[in-house]
């Protein structure tokens, strides 16, 4: 039988070793402290950032400001493009498919034209996106991606409101 030697016995059995006439370890053994790792917080998380982006969606359903819409949107987009990347042209190991993927999925920007119908049924599927993600445990997305996903459902609704207002005043 082998015997299995711990860290602890493999130390005193070095101490006590030697090669070429020389001990290999010489002198007391030394306990060596952990290093601790310090976390600073950010002044500005993504947690923020998207909230401050939920907040403009909110404040745009009163305004309906094309500013606004672009502010929230275009982060949104971003995130669309960047998962796209990832999932159709970067190959890299574990991107074969992205659950961010489902509510900012940069196709209803190329769609923009026909936003009448399809902002609707895009904002339902970002909110069950939300709620299926809260209800199940999961480490599949951010909590800031979880706000901003609701922020691109609110920015939807503004735009099927503002859209189907339009289609009612040249009526």
């Amino acid at each position: 039988r082998s015997k299995v030697i711990v860290p602890t016995e493999l130390i005193e059995v070095l101490q006590g070793a030697k090669a070429f006439g020389q001990p290999l370890i010489s002198g007391e053994g030394q306990v060596l402290l952990e290093q601790t790792h310090t976390v600073e917080r950010d002044a500005i998380t993504p947690f923020a950032v998207a909230l401050i982006v939920l907040l403009l969606a909110v404040c745009n359903l009163w305004l309906r400001s094309k500013w606004l819409r672009a502010l929230v949107l275009a982060p949104c987009l971003l995130i669309g493009l960047f998962v796209s990347y990832l999932i159709l042209f970067s190959h890299l190991p574990a991107t074969e498919w992205n659950w961010l993927i489902i509510p900012f999925c940069p196709l209803p920007f190329l769609l923009w034209k026909w936003r009448r119908w399809w902002t609707l049924p895009f904002a339902s599927v970002c909110i069950v996106w939300v709620v299926g993600l809260l209800i199940y445990p999961h480490g599949l997305a951010d909590h800031a991606h979880l706000i901003l996903a609701v922020a691109m459902a609110v920015c939807n609704i503004e735009i099927y409101i503002s859209t189907n207002h339009i289609k009612n005043k040249k009526t």
